[in-house]
């Protein structure tokens, strides 16, 4: 299942409001990016604000999404549902986190996990391909970004490796 950018029929259509470029900048996303750069970046990379009620899917279990979402307003919940109907939350992503952003640097990849919106949110959809093939312009930006998006991951691999060796037993 190709979810490009969103899987959730509910959601709303994209946005026409402004983009808070002072929240942007104070991500670890945009981190050291000016106002200007970071308004390049938005243009060059077609990011896509979109609006989500609270309870409804961004992205689904088994989705293979393309666009990383970045947090603006509101919260989403990273979360599991067993055979049983049981869900374990993850994660609560509140606004300047990213979430997807593994899942869609791995094209094919189905998502193991959903992300819904926890309450009333808007989430500023990301094609991590514009961002990991720097486009015909050669934007002087484009590797700032690069470097912060592994950053990002990085930093999301070392806290669920220390989860992992904190929850796992001791024998």
């Amino acid at each position: 299942m190709d979810t490009s950018s969103q899987s959730n029929a509910t959601a709303s259509p994209v946005t026409k409001t402004r983009i808070d470029i002072t929240l942007l900048a104070k991500t670890r996303l945009f981190q050291g990016a000016n106002a200007h750069e970071i308004e390049a970046m938005l243009q060059c990379l077609d990011a896509q604000p979109r609006t989500y009620p609270k309870g409804s899917y961004i992205y689904r279990m088994g989705d293979m999404p393309r666009a990383m979402g970045l947090v603006l307003k509101g919260s989403v919940r990273i979360e599991s549902t067993d055979a049983w109907g049981a869900t374990a939350v993850f994660a609560q992503i509140g606004p300047g986190q990213a979430f997807a952003e593994a899942y869609a640097c791995a094209p094919g990849e189905p998502m193991e996990v959903a992300a819904v919106a926890a309450q009333d949110c808007e989430v500023l959809m990301l094609d991590v391909q514009r961002i990991i093939n720097v486009c015909s312009k050669t934007c002087e930006h484009h590797a700032l970004l690069i470097r912060n998006l592994l950053a990002v991951i990085a930093r999301k691999n070392i806290g669920l490796s220390q989860r992992a060796r904190h929850t796992a037993p001791k024998t």
